[in-house]
């Protein structure tokens, strides 16, 4: 007995010693965000602003809206009908108890990192019983970190601000372990975890989740090959559960394609799936020192060599190597190497003929998945290293990513409220929270005035809803008698003297329903704004205008309901048999391992702290100093209107053939306080301001300078088309400055301040003879004369 007791202590330390080991080495991934430095790059703005709604929601007693109606000015807006929703259902909790939107993001995205290793080293735990191949805890240290930091992984916390995707990697992780283990044991309690790792897949990134089907599905398979057709039963059993698990979702998401505009993806050069192929030097390129200082730092969208070392490191001859081993290797390698191929761009004649693929807009979005393949291949190198090796490693890797890990620094935001998620989607053009308002009803034709509902937002008491009948819609000599307004629902008692048709300020979209003195009536869209109507007759009469779901929703809405519940009865049902005991573990790390590996993570994370955040050392610094910004081509020091200064340019000189493109890129700082958003044009002009080439930033360097901190310049890269027919000769490169709405100029100021004009002369540009002359009747020529001389 006390033998027993004592080794149950032993095991317990054991696991102690490992989770602490484990917390140890991942934190400095996660040490950014423990210092609050929210990411607010990219799609961190966006991610942002929608947890507003869901929390609103919450607030007015709907668990779950498909329908914001804040959003699209306060128009409303579908986004969690088509966006999945669960990465931000996750950071309700920490708002119920008081914590701040940006703390709870903090805490979200910390979590998906950490989930992400974990799913790597449980995968590898659970593998190493099944391997035989005389594992020990050392490989699943480095499967942790390799999966952790990943720099793609990095890259989408850190720089892109990608929350979601962020947690869709995590579940793909957590899902190779729950199929390993299903393989196992193909057991109830296996099919329910990987049943669950890839409901949760599908409702937090569907793109991901077409990845992640057939690789789940593959390994699963591969992994019960002594069963295939048992196994293959278990995997596809509990794949198509987790299916029906996310049907509320993924179902009118996919059916209900056709109601939004979300063919405004495809139209958009930004989302062209040809422009963001990456070479293969990019994907092998080295970390490169980070830039504190710069709005959109050159972050490499690149693949770990530590991690492609270790993978080369597992497929080394040798005896020790079971079969089981082998084929995973192989498996994990397969795989790496198709998902790198669809980010090369010799994948491109796949994507012109595989529409499904357009879905995913970016070929790079492979490297997620692609990360969490080389990560398991790389834990099973590290199988042929010992416990000082496996450490070594896993300083290597952690070395290697530092510079991904710096990422902007900006003060955690306050809370935002309805009227700041308007004011955000007015001012950046981020309607609904999406690039280019992909999810906007097909019947808004054209858009009200963004600041038309403000003064009813800034009028709203807290926790009340704004009018949505619109007083204008109402005759002369028209009342309302009684209004109530709930979070999806409007109901309104008019006292009126004729017909009339009400309009109310919501878009109209299917599952807005209405009803007239409790007898259902049909309403419109208007024209072209797309707002609901509804016909009402004189008198006094109470119409409701309320949200329900629509039959294809509905049914969807069952069919999660019934998953759930086969869910909770092959959870409950009790066992014919007791369940077969799991293999045996590997035998635990030793103390003095686990001990050097807890101070090598803490040391790690007090040095990232303490030293490297100070900047100016070799893993972080800046180009940018008292004196301009260095390594420019072309110094500069130009000041337009006290809200942009231009401080250098490369590009702006040179040669180039007539028929090409002038690559150039121009750096800008702000000049706070910014009064509102401005755009850069560069243009291609002759002797005689005749142009003959443009190129425009709707945001320099990509992001709004309204948001660009004191301190922080950006590079704005231009590719300037030359028009088809320009003659050679010398051409002059132009810049300005102008107001996106107005087009009004600022002007260039001298040193005394007084202005100068709205353009700028870069420089002098000779154009050289075309490689071929362009066909005459493919050019805009006003007025053709075609005649013959």
């Amino acid at each position: 007995m006390l033998l027993l007791h004592a080794m149950t202590r032993a095991n317990r330390f054991a696991r102690l010693t490992g989770l602490l080991l484990f917390l140890a080495l991942l934190l400095p991934a996660a040490q950014p965000l423990l210092r609050g430095w929210l990411p607010q790059r990219g799609d961190g703005p966006l991610h942002f602003y929608r947890l507003v709604e869901l929390e609103q929601a919450l607030r007015h007693g709907v668990l779950f809206s498909r329908w914001q109606p804040d959003m699209g000015y306060g128009y409303g807006f579908p986004l969690f009908n088509y966006y999945a929703p669960l990465s931000y259902i996750i950071l309700l909790p920490p708002r119920v108890v008081g914590i701040s939107t940006a703390t709870a993001y903090l805490i979200g995205y910390a979590l998906a990192l950490l989930l992400t290793g974990a799913g790597a080293a449980l995968w590898l735990r659970a593998f190493s019983r099944r391997a035989d191949a005389g594992m020990a805890h050392h490989p699943m240290i480095v499967a942790a970190t390799a999966a952790a930091y990943a720099p793609y992984l990095l890259v989408n916390v850190y720089h892109r601000g990608a929350y979601a995707e962020a947690w869709g990697v995590a579940w793909l992780s957590l899902g190779l372990w729950a199929a390993e283990r299903l393989a196992q044991r193909q057991d109830r309690a296996g099919m329910l975890w990987l049943a669950g790792c890839y409901a949760g897949l599908l409702l937090s990134h569907n793109i991901l989740a077409l990845v992640g089907a057939p690789l789940l599905l593959g390994y699963g398979l591969l992994a019960a090959r002594r069963e295939p057709r048992r196994g293959a039963g278990w995997a596809l059993g509990a794949l198509l559960l987790g299916l029906g698990l996310a049907a509320f979702f993924w179902m009118p998401a996919f059916f209900q394609k056709s109601l939004v505009q979300i063919n405004k993806l495809n139209d958009a050069a930004n989302f062209d799936y040809r422009a963001h192929f990456l070479t293969l030097r990019q994907l092998l390129a080295l970390p490169r020192p980070a830039d504190y200082a710069a709005v959109n730092p050159a972050i490499p969208f690149s693949i770990g060599w530590p991690q492609l070392l270790l993978a080369a490191i597992g497929w080394l001859p040798s005896r020790a190597h079971s079969p089981t081993y082998r084929r995973a290797r192989l498996l994990f390698t397969i795989a790496f190497l198709l998902l790198i191929g669809l980010v090369l761009p010799i994948s491109a004649p796949l994507w012109t003929h595989a529409p499904l693929l357009h879905f995913v807009l970016f070929p790079w979005r492979f490297l997620g998945p692609a990360s969490l393949c080389l990560a398991c291949l790389a834990g099973l190198g590290a199988v042929r290293l010992g416990s000082g090796g496996s450490l070594l490693a896993t300083l290597v890797i952690i070395l290697f990513a530092l510079p991904w890990l710096f990422p902007g620094r900006f003060p955690p935001p306050p809370d935002p409220s309805p009227i700041d998620l308007i004011r955000f989607e007015a001012d950046l053009g981020f309607l609904g929270t999406t690039s280019v308002g992909d999810y906007l009803p097909v019947t808004v034709g054209s858009l009200p005035d963004a600041a038309s509902l403000l003064p009813a937002y800034e009028a709203m008491a807290p926790d009340t809803r704004i009018p949505r009948l619109d007083p204008a819609s109402l005759p002369a000599d028209a009342h309302i008698i009684a209004v109530e307004e709930k979070w999806l629902a409007t109901t309104v008692t008019v006292d009126a003297p004729a017909p009339f048709t009400a309009r109310f300020r919501r878009f109209a979209f299917p599952g807005w329903y209405a009803w007239l003195d409790g007898r259902p009536v049909d309403g419109r869209a208007d024209e072209p704004e797309g707002l609901v109507l509804v016909e009402m007759p004189a008198g006094t009469h109470t119409l409701r205008l309320a949200w329900k779901e629509t039959p294809l929703r509905r049914a969807a809405d069952i069919i999660s309901l019934l998953a759930l519940g086969s869910l909770a009865l092959i959870g409950l049902w009790p066992r014919r048999r007791p369940a077969p005991p799991p293999p045996a573990a590997p035998p635990p790390l030793s103390p003095s391992v686990a001990l050097a590996g807890i101070l090598l993570g803490l040391s790690l994370l007090a040095g990232k702290t303490l030293y490297l955040d100070r900047c100016h050392n070799p893993v972080c610094q800046t180009r940018l100093d008292e004196t301009g910004l260095m390594g420019v081509a072309q110094p500069l020091r130009v000041n337009f209107g006290n809200q942009l200064l231009l401080l250098g340019a490369d590009g702006a000189q040179g040669r180039a053939p007539a028929d090409g493109v002038l690559p150039l890129t121009l750096y800008w700082r702000a000049l706070p306080p910014v009064r509102g958003e401005y755009s850069v044009a560069v243009h291609l002009l002759d002797d005689e301001g005749r142009r003959y080439g443009q190129s425009d930033s709707l945001h320099p360097a990509g992001y709004p300078v309204t948001r660009w901190g004191a301190g922080e310049y950006g590079a704005d890269r231009h590719d300037l088309a030359i028009f088809p027919g320009t003659p050679p000769g010398r051409y002059t490169l132009t810049a300005q400055v102008y107001e996106p709405g107005s087009g009004r100029l600022l002007d260039v100021l001298d040193d005394g301040g007084q202005p100068m004009g709205g353009r700028f002369v870069l420089g002098e540009v000779v154009l050289t003879m075309p490689a071929s002359w362009p066909d005459p009747a493919t050019l805009p020529i006003t007025r053709r004369l075609d005649a013959e001389l």
